[in-house]
């Protein structure tokens, strides 16, 4: 059992390969194994129609995957889309008015008070040296604080900054790997659709002159041609 749940799991990573397996096997056997008797083109016409259906239908799941993949809804979006172009232009269109009005103010300030002790012009010479001392300690201490300041801004905005990026460096490796997906990811299922859509047409169209064949009437073939 587990060698068997080894194999079924191997065998489902490829599906597009086991279609083509099934395909093949039906083709072989409407046309060669078991082809209609008295050269009915039935059987071979029948196969053609169902695997033009299925090149076509592997189409369009292809395409309303995409379109679901960027949010435009799933295979009835686009008859609710038509439906609503309809009903706009033959009972008018709904107008929806709305509204919203926000008013967001963010005030950052900060305000420094300097108390300064008036200096008397007629105070003797020491008080005033005195004065002005303290008054250049005072800025001193606050050249200090605001230098203090600006580093830890500039740290703090640096830091936003290196976050931004990354965030903004994850978002586009995001956008472009699901493009890399959209563009190319579809490439084995688009391919298989074609390549049977082509083989249901060439079926479909032959499907006299194939019964023909497989039957050994080539005389009554060979005059067609």
């Amino acid at each position: 059992m587990n060698w068997i749940k080894r194999k079924w799991s191997w065998a489902k990573q490829n599906p597009l390969f086991w279609c083509n397996f099934v395909f093949t096997a039906a083709i072989v056997a409407v046309v060669w194994a078991w082809p209609a008797p008295e050269a009915s083109d039935f059987r071979v016409k029948l196969l053609g129609m169902v695997l033009q259906l299925v090149g076509i239908l592997t189409v369009w799941h292809d395409l309303t995957a995409a379109a679901r993949h960027f949010g435009k809804g799933g295979p009835l979006s686009f008859f609710a889309s038509t439906g609503k172009w309809l009903k706009a232009g033959l009972f008018g269109a709904t107008i929806q008015v709305s509204g919203a009005a926000s008013i967001s103010s963010s005030c950052f300030g900060s305000g420094r008070i300097k108390a300064r002790q008036p200096t008397d012009p007629s105070a003797p010479v020491l008080e005033r040296v005195t004065a002005l001392e303290a008054l250049a300690v005072q800025i001193d201490a606050g050249l200090d604080n605001a230098f203090k300041e600006i580093d830890e801004r500039t740290s703090e905005l640096k830091s936003k900054i290196s976050a931004e990026a990354a965030a903004r460096e994850h978002s586009i490796n995001d956008v472009k790997r699901s493009l890399e997906n959209t563009a190319t990811g579809s490439y084995a299922p688009l391919a298989f659709g074609a390549f049977w859509l082509a083989v249901g047409v060439m079926l479909a169209t032959l499907a006299p002159e194939i019964a023909l064949a497989a039957t050994g009437r080539w005389v009554e073939l060979w005059a067609r041609i």
